[in-house]
């Protein structure tokens, strides 16, 4: 069971490295969507933490 925890953690680890990766591509290429990209991750950012 330890092993089976411990391979969906890493899974997760590196779906979450891909998807930075993915948007740190985007800031990087596209100066002008700068803005857009950070207000569309901080509205996520904030509906997946408000409590509800």
């Amino acid at each position: 069971m330890p092993q089976i925890f411990l391979q969906w953690f890493i899974n997760e680890q590196v779906e979450e490295e891909a998807s930075a990766g993915e948007i740190f591509e985007k800031l990087k290429n596209d100066p002008r969507k700068r803005a857009e990209l950070c207000f569309t991750l901080t509205k996520s950012l904030v509906k997946e933490n408000s409590p509800n």
